[in-house]
């Protein structure tokens, strides 16, 4: 009888260690260095599956209340397994909601962010254009800020239903 609940437990937990031999060295170290309630929330919705986490970017991730629930939520640079698009993953820790703002999702500025080479949490009430244009933003919450050079940039903010773009870039440049 030992010996049978011994292969069964044995049994039972291949599939778990198949899963994480596919993973690569790489995607597990990520994986460990993430606040502990993303992960659940990752596999549950089968994320893993279609994108891997990235760490071309520094800070490979930002956490900040993004859609103004008092909750700490976060924003992942990711790539998509089958495009080799990047973009970020946004996770509302409250809800277990998550959205895609790139990675092969159309934002405004194309649908892969393999241009950015910055990120932070812009925590400013209000964006405007560079180029001295009368385009304001106002912002409740934190907004996701992405850029290339101080001239071309886009910010993500929370709109009550879905994230929102803003481009921003000097008209001199264009």
């Amino acid at each position: 009888m030992k010996k049978i609940f011994f292969i069964l437990i044995c049994f039972s937990n291949t599939s778990f260690f198949a899963q994480e031999l596919e993973k690569s060295k790489e995607e597990r170290l990520l994986a460990s260095r993430i606040p502990e309630w993303v992960l659940p929330i990752i596999e549950k919705n089968g994320l893993e599956k279609l994108y891997i986490i990235s760490d071309t970017i520094n800070p490979f991730y930002l956490e900040a209340d993004f859609n103004g629930d008092k909750e700490v939520d976060i924003a992942l640079f990711m790539v998509n397994k089958e495009s080799g698009k990047s973009g970020i993953l946004i996770i509302h820790r409250k809800t277990n909601m998550y959205y895609i703002i790139g990675g092969g999702n159309e934002f405004g500025m194309g649908d892969s962010m393999t241009w950015v080479k910055n990120w932070n949490i812009y925590r400013g009430k209000n964006i405007t254009s560079l180029a001295g244009g009368s385009k304001i933003v106002s912002l409740k919450n934190p907004a996701i800020r992405i850029y290339k050079t101080e001239n071309i940039s886009a910010y993500f903010y929370w709109a009550g239903r879905k994230y929102k773009t803003f481009n921003q870039v000097n008209k001199k440049m264009i």
